[in-house]
């Protein structure tokens, strides 16, 4: 983030993401020989990810626009830092039911075969947050609860699905 003589800067970014599962299965077989086993069961996954965005731009040619009044620019010296933080949470719940086969191969080696199939539903929980702070030479620094990409249209959290949620942090 530079104008050649007139504003250095960076932009950071910052990714995760974390996917894990639980489940729990009854097996059954029939008993009749068949290398089959039938299983139902219950199946939980999260999906969790975060995205971060941050930008530090040092205005010392006095270019950049300043946010409190448009059209006009920043005092230089001026340093303006904005960050973007986005986080979303997925949960399945379900029921699910497979199939189970195993056979022996030689030297001790064998293949073990399963099916599963879940149904269920997602609950899904959206963060999104930004905010920008300004600091002009001699002045005090002021705050905005927006950033670059998350702005006053979508900061805020939302909500899919039915299931019951506690706020991020």
């Amino acid at each position: 983030v530079a104008f050649p003589n007139a504003v250095s800067g960076n932009i950071t970014l910052s990714s995760t993401s974390r996917l894990w599962g639980a489940e729990a299965n009854l097996a059954a077989n029939p008993g009749d020989g068949r290398p089959w086993t039938f299983l139902i069961g219950f199946r939980h996954l999260n999906l969790d990810e975060r995205l971060e965005v941050a930008k530090f731009a040092n205005d010392f040619g006095g270019v950049l626009n300043d946010p409190t009044n448009p059209g006009n620019p920043e005092p230089p010296g001026s340093i303006i830092t904005t960050a973007d933080r986005f986080k979303a949470r997925n949960h399945f719940y379900g029921g699910q039911i497979g199939v189970h086969t195993q056979r022996s191969l030689r030297n001790g080696f064998s293949l073990d075969v399963v099916g599963k199939l879940a149904l269920g539903s997602t609950h899904q929980i959206i963060d999104i947050g930004g905010d920008t702070t300004r600091t002009p030479p001699g002045l005090p620094t002021t705050a905005f609860p927006v950033g670059i990409l998350a702005g006053a249209s979508n900061n805020g959290q939302r909500s899919i699905g039915r299931a019951r949620h506690m706020r991020l942090k």
